[in-house]
């Protein structure tokens, strides 16, 4: 194979060049379809649980956010999202600054 940027020539898997050169193959393999995926870990590379969620909520405190009512607002918003979190998770972490 070539490389299209430098035009060396490689050697490549002959898995990786059947795939390449078979059109029906190729979209067998995510990789070759998306520009972005995911892989997923095995269980045996994920030794601890899954990381717990942190919610930072800033809010602007300066005399003429409270006198045009954007901290009762910003307040009020985010007493909503608090309440749409799942009640069941009890690790997530929540910061008002």
């Amino acid at each position: 194979l070539t490389c299209p940027f430098c035009e060396r020539d490689f050697m490549a898997d002959p898995t990786y060049t059947r795939l390449i050169q078979n059109p029906h193959e190729r979209m067998l393999r995510k990789e070759f379809q998306n520009e972005c995926y995911e892989i997923d870990a095995p269980l045996e590379y994920m030794p601890r649980a899954d990381p717990f969620e942190v919610y930072c909520f800033i809010i602007d405190i300066s005399p003429a956010a409270l006198q045009n009512g954007l901290v009762k607002t910003a307040a009020y918003v985010v007493k909503q999202q608090l309440q749409k979190l799942q009640k069941e998770e009890t690790r997530t972490m929540v910061s008002i600054v």
